[in-house]
């Protein structure tokens, strides 16, 4: 990355200052490159079992009507008018229960797909150890990782 690095001894401190705020900020730009990376992705993931959870929501919620209807019609049945309408209502909400139900498990089972940014971790905690005093200087909201 550097092509002329100065050596030590032939280094004046404002080269060495120079040299080290670079490096610095080269490491801090790519802690959050791969934190971005890495939590990109899992954000993606969650998105798409909400997804699934909110499509699971809706036949759910559709399911109410006839669940009501067939009520209606169950009950007209008992007052003695003769028809199985209901028994087609009550087919629909069974059915519309079924579908909530299989939305539901996808989307459950995309939102266990989602993991913790494990590697930002890992190596936060390794610039933890190499730097050990920014954690004890930091602000205390600053520190969530601790």
């Amino acid at each position: 990355m550097y092509d002329a690095v100065p050596q030590p001894k032939d280094a004046s401190i404002g080269q060495l200052v120079k040299t080290a705020t670079e490096q610095i900020s080269t490491l801090i730009r790519s802690e959050f490159e791969l934190a971005k990376t890495e939590i990109g992705v899992q954000v993606k993931r969650g998105a798409m079992g909400s997804i699934f959870f909110i499509i699971a929501a809706v036949f759910a919620l559709m399911s109410f009507l006839p669940f009501t209807i067939m009520w209606a019609k169950l009950f007209t049945l008992w007052l003695g008018t003769v028809t199985w309408d209901w028994c087609g209502y009550l087919i629909t909400f069974l059915l519309l229960l079924v579908f909530a139900a299989v939305f539901a498990g996808i989307g459950l089972w995309k939102m266990k797909q989602v993991e913790k940014p494990e590697k930002t971790i890992e190596s936060v905690e390794k610039l933890k150890e190499v730097v050990p005093s920014s954690s004890k200087t930091a602000p205390k909201e600053y520190t969530y990782l601790q």
